[in-house]
């Protein structure tokens, strides 16, 4: 889909296709592996205990129900302090692409953070849909920025002439979708209040 927006034939980079396939394949064994695994049966009975624990409040003044609310705005409120540092470091001019990713990251702990904690939170939901909308863009700046990278990488390996131009074109133009992401995003985080958004869900 990308070389044909980018106006390059599919058949010089037929090698490159197939190296991905492969890669794709091997990476996909080692999720499905990991995912059968003891230690993934184990963290999903510890979740699913402290789901239950979570919501089988007696009463919404009971002692449990409060310590539970207490732990939730602390995990909310560290969640943000930690989305405020990594934000200032990654959303100024000519940012290093490894800041943004670590915002990505934050930005996605904090989200399952309210996801998991939702039925706490009356406002809950408005702060996920916000969330959503910055990971979004974080996300695909993440993609174009490790494609970039990837194609770089075989474009190096390439041993037909016309492979090696395609992916010339590729890169250009991924290069220039980053660029526009990395606007976009700076665009939604203006309209973004990390701290405005913890005050009104732990009030």
């Amino acid at each position: 889909e990308r070389a044909a927006r980018a106006g390059v034939g599919q058949d010089a980079l037929e090698p490159v296709i197939h190296r991905l396939q492969r890669d794709a394949r091997r990476a996909r064994e080692r999720m499905e592996k990991t995912l059968r695994s003891k230690r993934a049966a184990r963290l999903l009975e510890r979740l699913e205990r402290l789901v239950h624990q979570t919501l089988a409040h007696p009463g919404p003044r009971s002692a449990q129900a409060l310590e539970t609310r207490a732990a939730s705005e602390q995990a909310v409120r560290r969640a943000y302090r930690r989305m405020q540092r990594d934000s200032e470091a990654a959303v100024v001019p000519d940012a290093h692409i490894e800041l943004l990713h670590e915002l990505r990251k934050t930005a996605k702990r904090v989200r399952y953070t309210l996801e998991f904690l939702a039925p706490v939170f009356k406002r809950a939901e408005d702060a996920i849909s916000h969330l959503k909308e910055v990971q979004e863009h974080l996300g695909a700046i993440n993609d174009a920025s490790v494609m970039l990278t990837r194609l770089r990488a075989l474009g190096s390996r390439a041993r037909k002439a016309k492979t090696s131009f395609a992916l010339g074109v590729l890169v250009g133009s991924l290069e220039a979708e980053l660029r526009a992401e990395r606007a976009a995003f700076e665009r939604s985080w203006k309209k973004y209040d990390p701290r405005a958004e913890r005050r009104r869900l732990i009030e």
